[in-house]
């Protein structure tokens, strides 16, 4: 995985399962004053007219998110203030959260305050708070290494306002000569007041885009430094669509960065991403074979591939520098395992071994459709895949797949709308082209077999045949479920279909043209 965590999130707590036991710390081991520059404010209050557009059960009054940025360290100070309007807000209300990457993060807690009554009690030096390793995406075999620091608080009852603070002091590990950072500007239920405010030292120039025209404004400036902001009073909610693209934010943002262009990225992670690598002498001797056995690059290139998604297993330790930057092919093969970095930067060393020219590239598989309307970003990215160039046509390849099948053009690509291939010079995204075969990709056939007399059974023979990205996926499918329960879920479903009929199911059969299709 290619670590793009985002920065601008509304801070709602969420407690999910953990795998290190939580640490509980004195409030005096978190808590320091706000820094000097942050900027305080009055709460506001709620407008009773949008009491019936909340949900959850909790108004926020005050989304404040503030940054002081100079080159190579950065401070990013939040505040938010809610009331509870219902028992149903109770739960979230008192179980305030944050995630940080210890690894070049310090978290200090700046205040814990809950109004009841119109008299403000101060819960700062009091409150206890526990420090927890909660890996999210272990089951997909992804480590990051963040910590969370929670604190649930006492006597929290409804019409109390809850009114928390903290910051973030980090010194980031890429880009530490940039600020690239979004900031929402509209919310699903109902919001006061919010504040997007930078202080920005130094002569970097401050790019900015919306798709509504928002922007922070220049409000303030002397010799060393500029202060932008934007703030908005009572916002129309904009509720959540259904049924839409991953990559569709329904919700207005501005984004903001000190980026001339993609260029500075990959101009800065070109160095690590190099393919002129030595393999381990077992691994090299495999793709010697694969040179020796086929002349066609098409299908020097898809056995590659699939040498790299069969022999090396997807772990991603992202902790540290590993949430940006590969091992080496080395280090890789000899373990046996790797994340997409350390896949895609393998699988690009052995096509250059095998005459190909490629490059890891870097993509989004959620937001990759979107990322031709982003501003340049070290955090637009959550994934690494593979660019290769065969006879003047451009091959992706996504090493972390398995269960691939095709050769050359038969290749299904990634969905993921763009890449940003990376190594010396390259400046652009670069267009992935949707798979495009030309004719349908699952075709089903049922045919009935009537016996003459009304006591026997009807035959139903169902044959389907899937292609391209079809294909790849039904054979992930068969391969993580056995024949017995396939068996059974196709027999429940024309049970369904054919009600009050007894239904049996045979044991279902399967061919594969693998690697052609």
């Amino acid at each position: 995985m290619f670590a793009g965590r985002a920065l601008g999130r509304l801070l709602l707590s969420f407690w999910l399962p953990v795998i290190m036991p939580g640490v509980a710390l004195a409030a005096s081991d978190y808590v320091a004053p706000a820094p000097s520059w942050a900027l305080p404010m009055a709460v506001p209050a709620a407008n009773p007219d949008r009491a019936a557009e909340v949900s959850g059960g909790l108004y926020f009054l005050l989304v404040d998110r503030q940054i002081d940025w100079r080159e190579g360290e950065v401070e990013y100070y939040s505040r938010y203030a809610y009331q509870v309007q219902s028992r149903q807000g109770l739960e979230e209300a008192a179980a305030i959260s944050e995630v940080f990457d210890p690894t070049h993060e310090t978290l200090r807690v700046n205040k814990v305050t809950v109004t009841r009554d119109g008299q403000t009690i101060d819960l700062t030096g009091t409150t206890d708070f526990e420090t927890f390793r909660q890996e999210e995406d272990l089951s997909e075999g992804i480590l990051d290494g963040y910590l969370t620091v929670h604190a649930n608080l006492k006597d929290i009852r409804v019409g109390d306002i809850v009114d928390y603070a903290f910051t973030v002091y980090r010194k980031p590990k890429i880009a530490a000569g940039d600020l690239s950072v979004r900031f929402r500007t509209a919310w699903s239920t109902p919001t006061a007041f919010a504040r997007a405010r930078i202080i920005l030292h130094g002569d970097k120039a401050l790019r900015q885009r919306s798709a509504d025209g928002r922007k922070l404004d220049l409000v303030a400036q002397d010799a060393a430094s500029r202060t932008y902001e934007w703030t908005v009073s009572d916002p129309q909610p904009m509720p959540a669509e259904a049924n839409v693209p991953s990559w569709y934010d329904p919700w207005s943002t501005i984004e903001v960065t000190t980026m001339a262009g993609w260029g500075d990225l990959t101009g800065e992670m070109a160095p690590y991403y190099t393919t002129d690598q030595a393999l381990p002498k077992a691994f090299g001797d495999q793709v010697d074979l694969i040179a020796s056995s086929y002349v066609a690059p098409e299908e020097r290139m898809s056995r590659a591939l699939r040498l790299v998604q069969d022999q090396i297993r997807y772990v991603g330790i992202e902790i540290g520098k590993g949430s940006y930057f590969p091992r080496s092919p080395q280090e890789v093969v000899t373990s046996a395992y790797g994340d997409c970095k350390d896949k895609a930067l393998l699988l690009a060393t052995v096509l250059k071994r095998l005459g190909i020219e490629s490059h890891v590239a870097l993509a989004s598989i959620d937001e990759g459709w979107a990322l031709a309307d982003r501003l340049p970003s070290p955090y637009a990215f959550d994934h690494a895949i593979v660019t290769a160039r065969i006879a003047g046509e451009t091959y992706w390849l996504d090493p972390t797949r398995s269960h691939q099948g095709g050769v050359g053009r038969n290749l299904a690509p990634p969905n993921y709308g763009w890449g940003l291939p990376i190594f010396a010079g390259s400046a652009e995204l670069v267009p992935i082209p949707r798979a495009r075969p030309g004719h349908a990709t699952a075709v089903t056939r049922e045919a009935f077999e009537v016996p003459k007399a009304a006591d026997e059974p009807v035959t139903l023979t169902v044959t389907t045949t899937y292609q391209s990205r079809e294909a790849d996926w039904m054979r992930r499918q068969l391969a993580s479920s056995s024949l017995a329960a396939t068996s059974k879920k196709y027999g429940d479903y024309y049970y369904r279909l054919y009600p009050g009929r007894p239904c049996r199911a045979r044991s279902p059969s399967t061919t594969t043209a693998m690697p052609t299709n």
